[in-house]
């Protein structure tokens, strides 16, 4: 049995590996038509490809759509003449120019209506308290007090305004006495 060992391993270390040969030829005709095939699929998945994408572009489209309708239906707006939304935004009053300027003035009381004004309250004042004692019926006096309003203290001095403005007889001039006129023209006023 031993010997019959031996061969069986000189049996192995034989190779059995044998090389294939291949002797199929290819039709020039088939292999066309299997890259035509090819290409053809390659295409149609293309264009399944494009169709979906353009469909969902038209999908997103319709959607901003009707999202510029609803907010065309809540703000106003207009359209420029390519049909362009152009939206109309209200004014900022706040940063519009002034059509008024407002100045800030202060002018005194005149020196006569001072004094005017003066009298005719310490006058009114003595009427009262004079009326007052009457009817009350006392023999006392009502005193004048040198502030009308009767508090005490000082009268808070007034600043009193002059511009040197004159008052006009007619509030203009004569043309006459204002206008220079030069030789060879003749000047009329009537009235």
């Amino acid at each position: 049995q031993r010997s019959s060992g031996r061969s069986t391993k000189a049996d192995k270390s034989e190779s059995r590996s044998a090389p294939i040969v291949d002797d199929t030829q290819l039709d020039e005709e088939e292999e066309q038509l299997r890259e035509a095939k090819a290409q053809e699929e390659v295409r149609r998945r293309e264009n399944e490809k494009r169709a979906r994408e353009e469909q969902k572009a038209e999908e997103e489209e319709r959607k901003q759509v009707a999202l510029r309708h609803e907010e065309m239906r809540s703000r106003p707006h207009t359209f420029d003449q390519d049909g362009n939304v152009i939206w109309v935004e209200e004014p900022k009053v706040e940063r519009l120019p002034k059509v008024q300027e407002l100045a800030a003035y202060f002018v005194g009381k005149d020196a006569r209506a001072r004094s005017l004004e003066e009298t005719l309250r310490s006058t009114a004042s003595a009427n009262k308290d004079e009326a007052a004692a009457v009817a009350s019926g006392s023999k006392r006096r009502g005193t004048r007090n040198s502030n009308p309003g009767g508090r005490g203290g000082k009268a808070p001095a007034e600043t009193e305004f002059t511009d040197g403005f004159s008052k006009l007889q007619h509030g203009q001039p004569p043309i006459l006495e204002t206008m220079v006129m030069q030789s060879g023209v003749i000047l009329e006023a009537m009235g």
